[in-house]
C-alpha cells in the first residue's frame, strides 16, 4: 500500500500578491496576461475566489473580465512571473523535506509519497498533512488544499473536493461514495474534448462512467486513453511519485522593515547565504552562477545575477558576491526601499565529477 499527498497552493498567484499587499485581501483581485495591444488585450491568468464568485475564470478575455466586474471593486494585476517562481521554489523546497519521493508538477501543484514517513498509516497521513498546511502557512502566509490517498490520481481528485485550504482523505475503500456523484471532468485526463464525447452517450458522472462498457469505451475514446481513464473511474492508478534532480537552490525572506541602506540589508545575506550554501553541500553540489532576488517596496521584483568560468568553492564566495551585486542595485539610483530578499544558486554541478546536472536530466 502506498500513501501519497497532492497539494495544490490555492489560487497562488492571486494569493501571493494579496500576501504581498493585505488591502488586496477583501478586494477582488484578477491577474492578468497583458498583450501589449490596448490596455484591455491580453487574458485572465487565474483570480481569487471573490472574482470566481462573478465567473470570472482563467483563459477569459481580460476585456470581458473587466465588463463583468465593472460595477465592482477590483483590481487587475500584471503577471510577475519571476516573483511567484521564487515563492514557489521555497515552498517546493519546503514540502521535499516532508516526502519519501517528492515530484513537483507546476508551479503550484507537488506529489508528496509518504509511505514509509507515517508508516502506512493514514491516521498519521492526515497529520502530517496539517503540519504541512501549518508550515507553508507560517513560511510564506499561503494558504494550500492537500488531497490523501493510496495513489496519485486519488490523492489529486481530493485536493480539489474542498478548496480552498481543504484537506481531504480519499481511502480505496471509500472510492465508490466519494468518486460516484461527480461529474465526469473532475477526473483527471477528462478535458474539455472527453468530455464533450462522453455527454453524448449520457455519461455524466465518474460513477456512470465506471460502469459504462470498457469495451465501447475503447471505441469511443481510442483503446489506450479508453482504457486509463476507465481504470481512473474505478479509482485505479499505479503511477509512481518521481523524484527530479533540482535545477537550483535558494532562499528568500521579508525583512523586518523596508530598508534602502546597504550595511542593514547586507546583514541579512550572510545568514541566507549560510543557508543556501549548507543545503548545496548536504545534496552534494557545486555551483557556478549566484543570484540576488531583491522586491521593493513597490511590490517589483528585481534580479542580479553572476556565472564564474568554475564553481564556487567556499561560503565567503557566495556572500562576497552577492553583496557586489546589491551594492550595483542600490547604486542604480531608482529610489529602491527592499522589502524581501533572497538568494540563488543555480548552473548546477556533482561536487565528485563536475559535470553540469544537465547531464544527469
Amino acid at each position: 500500500m502506498r500513501i501519497i499527498l497532492h497539494i495544490d497552493l490555492d489560487y497562488f498567484f492571486a494569493q501571493v500578491e494579496e500576501n504581498l499587499n493585505p488591502s488586496l485581501k477583501n478586494k477582488i483581485v484578477v491577474v492578468c496576461v497583458f498583450s501589449g495591444r490596448t490596455k484591455d488585450s491580453g487574458v485572465v491568468s487565474t483570480s481569487n475566489y471573490k472574482a470566481r464568485e462573478y465567473g470570472i475564470k482563467s483563459g477569459m478575455p481580460i476585456y470581458l473580465a473587466k465588463k463583468i466586474l465593472k460595477d465592482k471593486e477590483a483590481v487587475f494585476l500584471p503577471v510577475n512571473h519571476d516573483l511567484y517562481e521564487e515563492i514557489s521554489h521555497q515552498i517546493m523546497e519546503l514540502l521535499r523535506n516532508f516526502a519519501d519521493n517528492f515530484e513537483q508538477v507546476s508551479i503550484d501543484e507537488a506529489y508528496l509519497e509518504i509511505t514509509k514517513r507515517v508508516n502506512k498509516k493514514f491516521e498519521e497521513a492526515q497529520k502530517l498533512a496539517k503540519l504541512i498546511k501549518e508550515s507553508v502557512f507560517e513560511k510564506e502566509g499561503l494558504t494550500c488544499s492537500i488531497g490523501i490517498g493510496p495513489n496519485k490520481l486519488l490523492a489529486k481528485i481530493g485536493s480539489d473536493l474542498n478548496k480552498p485550504n481543504g484537506l481531504t482523505l480519499i481511502k480505496s475503500s471509500e472510492v465508490k461514495d466519494v468518486l460516484s456523484d461527480l461529474p465526469t471532468e473532475k477526473l483527471p485526463g477528462v478535458g474539455r474534448k472527453y468530455k464533450k464525447i462522453l455527454d453524448n452517450e449520457g455519461i455524466n458522472t465518474i460513477g456512470e462512467l465506471a460502469a459504462f462498457d470498457v469495451n465501447n469505451l475503447k471505441l469511443l475514446l481510442g483503446k489506450k486513453i479508453g482504457e486509463r481513464i476507465h481504470r481512473a473511474s474505478l479509482g485505479l492508478d499505479d503511477e509512481p511519485v518521481k523524484e527530479e534532480l533540482p535545477k537550483q537552490f535558494s532562499k528568500i525572506i521579508t525583512l523586518k522593515e523596508d530598508s534602502d541602506n546597504f550595511d542593514n540589508v547586507s546583514n541579512s545575506l550572510n545568514g541566507l547565504c549560510g543557508d543556501v550554501w549548507s543545503t548545496i553541500k548536504d545534496e552534494g553540489f557545486n555551483f557556478k552562477s549566484v543570484g540576488l532576488i531583491v522586491v521593493g517596496d513597490d511590490l517589483k521584483i528585481r534580479t542580479k545575477s553572476k556565472t564564474l568560468s568554475h564553481p564556487i568553492v567556499n561560503k565567503e564566495d557566495i556572500i562576497r558576491i552577492t553583496k557586489d551585486l546589491l551594492k550595483e542595485l542600490l547604486e542604480e539610483g531608482t529610489n529602491l526601499k527592499i522589502r524581501r530578499i533572497g538568494v540563488k544558486s543555480y548552473n548546477l554541478v556533482k561536487d565528485l565529477d563536475q559535470r553540469s546536472i544537465d547531464s544527469y536530466l
